[in-house]
């Protein structure tokens, strides 16, 4: 990225074997023009580099430890270089970096299976904390003189949760792999510590109602109202007041001709009820989402479809159908 051109896959890693390889290295010049653009960057630094030191403590702890104290200088030297590069192309960007965690579980079988014992896993989790510890150091330095870095600690989330929060045992089990890939719950984990780092809490949605099959998140803040989300054809729909208010946009209820206008700013969606088309800024668009009444109680609520109106007013739509939820950003 610093230099402007794509390398190919091979020049990055020889024998890469993720399909996307390719794609991602003709990416690289798109790289550093986002990064030029960035206010934040995020970076996990792999642990495939450490991989080596389960063989090592297999063969003795003295030849561990002297490959460990070399792997952790040159480790470090080189996440220096990355972080000041990124720091130079990024500016503007505040840089949070990941620590480690270790997929190996406190157990007999599992360590016995790799030649190891219970003193292995414990030299294991004192070698994450140097990590840590350097990392908090090497942060610390940057930041007095250099790019903004700061360290999302998600390792110690992993220790006695190893087998649930990294594939390595379920996949050595069923397919002879060592896969030291976080599962599902262990990313989860990992982007706990990253939102600690950035913003000071890990924010998670309510639990929903029965029946209700969508969170929505506004500028952070999760919209919880009595009109619940309704899904209809795969879209999500709000009573309009709830989530024009959520925004901070005005609105406007025209009974004549069953039209609701919403106002943010110098921008203005007018939808009406069951209409094939909307005015955004005066103009018409067509949708294949109309607006409803829908039955609230003893009321008749209209609800507007949610991505149709915050892409007409300025908002950015992210859905994360994992977590069930559309998050709504100014």
């Amino acid at each position: 990225a610093a230099g402007g051109a794509a390398p190919s896959a091979e020049a990055i890693q020889s024998g890469l074997p993720d399909p996307r390889a390719a794609t991602m290295a003709a990416a690289t010049p798109q790289l550093r023009t986002d990064l030029a653009a960035a206010d934040l960057v995020v970076v996990t630094i792999g642990g495939n580099d450490f991989s080596p030191l389960v063989q090592e403590l297999a063969d003795g702890r003295d030849e561990a430890e002297a490959w460990l104290e070399t792997a952790l200088e040159a480790y470090m030297d080189e996440l220096r270089t990355s972080l000041e590069l990124i720091g130079e192309l990024a500016p503007e960007a505040r840089i949070v970096v990941s620590d480690l965690y270790s997929p190996l579980p406190d157990s007999r079988l599992t360590l016995g299976a790799l030649g190891l014992d219970d003193s292995d896993y414990a030299f294991l989790l004192d070698t994450l904390e140097q990590v840590r510890t350097r990392l908090g150091a090497l942060a610390g330095e940057l930041s007095g003189d250099g790019p903004d870095v700061a360290v999302a600690y998600s390792g110690e989330a992993f220790v006695g949760q190893e087998s649930k929060f990294t594939s390595l045992v379920s996949a050595y089990l069923s397919d002879g792999i060592a896969d030291l890939h976080p599962t599902q719950p262990g990313y989860a984990a990992i982007g706990d510590a990253f939102a600690e780092a950035i913003w000071g809490e890990a924010r998670a949605v309510e639990p929903r109602p029965e029946g209700v099959g969508i969170s929505v998140v506004v500028d952070g803040r999760e919209l919880i109202t009595a009109n619940k989300p309704v899904l209809k054809a795969n879209r999500t729909y709000l009573a309009f007041r709830d989530i024009a208010d959520a925004m901070g946009a005005t609105t406007e209820w025209d009974n004549q001709t069953k039209t609701v206008t919403i106002t943010y700013g110098e921008r203005a969606v007018a939808l009406a009820i069951g209409a094939q088309t909307m005015l955004v800024d005066g103009q018409r668009v067509a949708i294949d989402t109309p607006a409803f009444l829908h039955a609230v109680g003893k009321e008749q609520k209209t609800y507007v479809p949610l991505a149709v109106l915050a892409d007409g007013l300025g908002f950015q739509v992210e859905y994360r159908g994992t977590l069930k939820t559309a998050f709504i950003n100014k």
